[in-house]
């Protein structure tokens, strides 16, 4: 019988008590539905599509009443490319990115004219992935032309359903629970969850753990808002959900507590029964240039830690660190530093004297027969400059011994520089610095066809062959040259 059957059956019942014979109509009655638990059945009142949301309803099937309404999102687009108008060797053709689901088009792409018949060798695949609510397609099109080549159609995928609690059940009433696709969230069902009952017992009233070891609780027939407490917790520890966890040896009492009923488990932890043949050494702190470590030899068998050892400092390492550099004129300071920890010894300052000047000279001008020559110092280090020295100009000029010589083939002749005098000035190469400021660039002799006559560094020309040659030498800043004449 159906809810309102009842409540049909029910009232008519009770106008024909009010009609039988001795009874009185005094004021008029009121009959109250009688409560009860909805049984929910699940309605898509609109399907959603991809531009509009969908609307989903639970309704009690006894009573008719809509207790929940939820919003469906929009599904996804299901894009397809097809050609419109194919282009041709005079027209331009037309693709249409549409959706499957609405028709409606997404984007229009022009098609260039063709040239010839195209190969269609450059080809472009577009995928698009299937989903639970939509087909997926792979299409082929030619990325010259556009023209479509090949497309594929993709079959749904399947629902991937997972299930959640919408209402909690608690003592007085019962919940829910809905089972959906967690991609298109389309309901598979509602499942009705029942009442809690109260808490009877703990899993367990009492234990022997041993060290390390765990052990899980519950409180029958629900673990719900149960709070947990140890009253030892250096001996035992209980997380929130009732795992017991033995530190070390003794007695503690774990209790649970639930609205108000204490339900306990006594736990007895004992040491593990091992030979501690086989140990490591564990470090459980590093030792630092200032404080001792602290090194563990540890039973690998059972993790008992048997004996502490003391890792004692390392000590300070000390480095050198300059935190100002000493310049030519200006000292510099330096500090020990530890390259471990970075600390800084106390009176380690020390002043870096300055290094001075180291000055070297600098030719800003040569001499020649009508200036001086210029030299000027600076420092190769900071570059800072110092004095300046002026070197007269060239007082004499140089000449050669020959102006123009006739040889026979494989003869030899000594060209000599003189000076206004004629003393025979040096031809050596061996100058001083000064002497390369002052003057310039040492003697260089030449010719200027080595294949008539050829000239060495000290001016001795041989002759090799008929013709005539230019033989020059630069004596510094002065150019001299005799004509070589070979027969």
């Amino acid at each position: 019988m159906n809810f309102k059957k009842l409540m049909l059956s029910v009232g008519l019942s009770a106008m024909a008590l009010l009609a039988m014979p001795g009874s009185t109509l005094t004021s008029p009655v009121s009959v109250q539905a009688a409560a009860h638990e909805h049984i929910l059945e699940t309605y898509i009142t609109k399907q959603p599509t991809c531009t509009a949301t969908g609307t989903e309803i639970r309704k009690c099937q006894t009573c008719g009443k809509i207790t929940d309404t939820i919003k469906l999102p929009k599904v996804a687009n299901s894009v397809k490319t097809r050609t419109v108008r194919k282009a041709t060797t005079t027209h331009t053709g037309v693709a249409e990115t549409y959706c499957v689901v609405c028709q409606k088009t997404i984007k229009k792409t022009s098609l260039p004219k063709l040239t010839k018949k195209c190969a269609h060798t450059y080809k472009k695949t577009d995928t698009i992935p299937a989903t639970c609510t939509s087909k997926g397609s792979i299409t082929v099109t030619c990325k010259k032309c556009g023209t479509l080549i090949s497309e594929k159609t993709l079959p749904k995928t399947k629902h991937e359903y997972v299930t959640e609690v919408t209402k909690a059940p608690t003592l007085t009433s019962v919940g829910q629970e809905r089972t959906y696709c967690k991609n298109c969230t389309k309901t598979l069902e509602y499942n009705t969850l029942p009442k809690l009952e109260d808490a009877t017992a703990l899993s367990q009233d009492s234990a022997e753990l041993t060290i390390g070891s765990t052990l899980q609780l519950t409180l029958s027939p629900t673990n719900k808002k149960v709070t947990w407490s140890s009253s030892n917790r250096a001996i035992v520890t209980v997380n929130r959900n009732g795992l017991v966890k033995a530190l070390r040896t003794g007695e503690a009492t774990v209790t649970a507590l639930y609205k108000g009923q204490k339900f306990t488990c006594d736990i007895t932890v004992k040491d593990i029964e091992c030979s501690h043949e086989d140990t490591e050494e564990v470090i459980l702190r590093d030792a630092t240039c200032t404080k001792n470590g602290l090194e563990a030899v540890r039973c690998i068998e059972c993790g008992k830690d048997l004996d502490m050892i003391t890792i004692p400092a390392t000590g300070h390492e000390w480095e050198t660190v300059v935190s100002k550099k000493a310049t030519c004129d200006k000292d510099g300071v330096s500090y020990e530093k530890c390259a471990n920890c970075g600390t800084k010894k106390r009176g380690s300052e020390e002043v870096i004297e300055a290094s001075g000047h180291k000055f070297t000279y600098k030719i800003v001008r040569r001499a020649t027969t009508s200036r001086t020559a210029l030299v000027q110092e600076s420092c190769s280090v900071c570059k800072k400059k110092g004095a300046s020295k002026v070197y007269p100009a060239i007082e004499f000029k140089p000449q050669l011994n020959l102006k123009a010589k006739t040889l026979p083939a494989g003869n030899e002749v000594k060209i000599l520089i003189r000076d206004e005098s004629g003393s025979v000035l040096s031809c050596s190469k061996k100058l001083s610095d000064m002497d390369k400021a002052y003057y310039g660039k040492v003697i260089k002799w030449s010719s200027s066809n080595p294949d008539v006559a050829t000239v060495d560094s000290e001016g001795n020309v041989t002759a090799v062959s008929p013709g005539t040659a230019k033989i020059s030498v630069k004596y510094y800043t002065k150019t001299l040259s005799c004509i070589i004449t070979v027969r």
